[in-house]
């Protein structure tokens, strides 16, 4: 039997991140949220330590009140560090974000959050596969750690209307 390949660290980190962010429900961001970080986890936002329900209130808050019209994330430098591994060790990245609302009443503008944020996590094996399903791709990485440093920057967009030609 072929086992899957587990995808390198940084990448991973990479891919949790970008599903919790981009999600269109806030069902989805939820179930994105539980499968990369684990229960608990040790969080550190901006200086102030936090709970896991208070890192994702403050940190994903836009799920909070709906779901985004649409989300973009890039990332830029990564780094993981000398001890990390295939399964556990510690990433660190910078990314940008950008969320955008429809209008919530007719005729009222658009709203665009802007993110700025530099994070590093640890990541451990801390989930154990389900026997039941000897065959099925199981990944047991979890964020057990993250120390993060965001700014988010509001803006209303006014969209134009399109000209009658």
């Amino acid at each position: 039997m072929v086992l899957p390949v587990l995808p390198p660290l940084a990448s991973w980190v990479k891919s949790q991140l970008s599903t919790v962010i981009q999600a269109r429900s806030k069902q989805d961001a939820l179930a994105a949220f539980d499968k990369a970080f684990a229960s608990p986890v040790n969080a550190t936002v901006n200086g102030k330590h936090l709970s896991r329900e208070q890192y994702l209130q403050q940190v994903f808050p836009l799920w909070t009140y709906l779901a985004p019209a649409a989300a973009t994330v890039t990332f830029k430098d990564d780094t993981a560090g000398e001890d990390a591994q295939q399964t556990d060790g510690t990433v660190g990245l910078f990314y940008t974000a950008t969320f955008s609302s429809g209008p919530l009443v007719f005729d009222t503008p658009s709203i665009v959050h802007n993110v700025s944020s530099s994070i590093n996590v640890l990541v451990e094996p801390t989930q154990h596969r389900d026997n039941n399903n000897p065959n099925e791709f199981f990944d047991p990485r979890r964020i057990v750690s993250v120390n993060q440093v965001f700014n988010i920057t509001t803006m209303p967009v006014k969209e134009t209307p399109p000209t009658a030609q």
